[in-house]
């Protein structure tokens, strides 16, 4: 951070920033405004601040729309995706700028597994297809296991075929169900 001294009333900026960041993490900056007087005659007339020489942020002033007080400050959100110096510079309508600023903000390593780390799996945010898939098949599983044994402690009358059938079908259905899971994990 830098702050040159005003001379005169020259428009002095300061940049305030974070002196590091991690890879595509959204930062604040903050461009702080000093100037000796505003008024109708006597004004801060622009700001702007650049990311690595590209302009991402702006504010111009006039006599009918001019800073709101002599020490102002304005901020722009920045996605970081590798080191930047950030610019930023004043204006005063009668007397110019105290010159550029600038502040550089470095990029954090990206955190790797150390020698006694391994690295964390992610967990879905979401089911899968497939997952949906197991769970329905459990759940008619569980649903055809309630059946048989309904109907073979006989709570429910069936013929001994349709029992038969019944447990033919759980048995494909789980194997189904089985591998699935597996393929899954």
């Amino acid at each position: 951070m830098a702050t040159p001294d005003a001379l005169a009333d020259q428009t002095a900026v300061r940049i305030e920033a974070p002196s590091s960041a991690s890879p595509g993490s959204q930062i604040t900056v903050r461009v702080h405004v000093t100037h000796s007087g505003n008024n109708f005659f006597h004004f801060t007339n622009w700001v702007w601040l650049k990311a690595n020489d590209v302009e991402i942020g702006r504010w111009e002033f006039n006599p009918d729309a001019r800073p709101e007080d002599e020490n102002f400050t304005r901020q722009v959100s920045y996605r970081v995706e590798g080191p930047v110096t950030l610019t930023a510079q004043g204006n005063c309508n009668v007397h110019g700028s105290a010159g550029a600023v600038h502040a550089n903000v470095a990029v954090d390593p990206a955190p790797g597994p150390g020698p006694d780390q391994r690295p964390v799996r992610a967990e879905p945010t979401g089911r899968s297809p497939i997952g949906w898939l197991v769970l329905m098949l459990g759940v008619a599983n569980l649903i055809l296991c309630a059946f048989q044994v309904a109907s073979g402690r006989r709570w429910i009358k069936v013929k001994i075929a349709v029992h038969r059938r019944f447990g033919q079908l759980l048995l494909a259905l789980a194997l189904i169900h089985g591998l699935l899971a597996l393929l899954t994990t």
